[in-house]
């Protein structure tokens, strides 16, 4: 099954090539692949947290991978999108990819600040686990930048403060999760 996942995670990344004749093979290879299972989505099922996030990472850089991912799974790219959020918004917010997230946004006819917004706890998890303090900083201060944009007017005095706490039990039991990890990466990136 390893094998498989990684020869799907090639050959879906190769949707996004901007040669018709790779792109091409690659869906058909994809297809024929998928006739073993019971549908296009159930080949892709055990590995869609790294194709989620794979694909979200380069919807600016390789915009047709998304659709043509999309087209083979058939599901719309906001539906596609939507229903992996978790997957890929943690990661992007902790790197600061403000033109994939806007990208994302538009795409899903929404602002960034909501996609924050969406799922607090997770995003905060993820910056308060990145290593060193210029890092959390940096991505703190990213998702300072998206939340008045996008936020009703009602919501002006909306920030880290108050997204910690709408999420804090779930955000605290998360973080506390991770501080007891016992991979030994996970102990290491979380130690002083």
């Amino acid at each position: 099954m390893e094998k498989l996942t990684f020869i799907n995670f090639i050959l879906i990344s190769e949707l996004g090539n901007s040669n018709p004749v790779l792109r091409g093979v690659a869906f058909q290879q994809l297809l024929g692949l998928a006739q073993r299972d019971k549908s296009p989505y159930s080949l892709v099922a055990p590995d869609i947290s790294r194709v989620a996030l794979h694909i979200a990472s380069n919807c600016v850089k390789q915009p047709l991978l998304l659709s043509e991912f999309c087209r083979f799974i058939s599901y719309s790219p906001s539906s596609f999108l939507a229903q992996t959020l978790l997957e890929y918004l943690p990661a992007l917010v902790a790197r600061c990819a403000g033109d994939e997230l806007s990208a994302i946004a538009r795409i899903t006819e929404t602002t960034v600040a909501a996609l924050i917004i969406e799922k607090p706890a997770e995003v905060l998890e993820r910056v308060f686990m990145l290593d060193g303090d210029a890092g959390t900083e940096k991505a703190l201060g990213f998702v300072l930048n998206y939340l008045p944009a996008g936020t009703l007017s009602s919501q002006r005095g909306l920030g880290i403060p108050t997204l910690v706490k709408s999420k804090l039990i779930s955000l605290l039991g998360r973080l506390v999760i991770q501080l007891g990890d016992e991979n030994p990466v996970v102990q290491e990136q979380v130690s002083p």
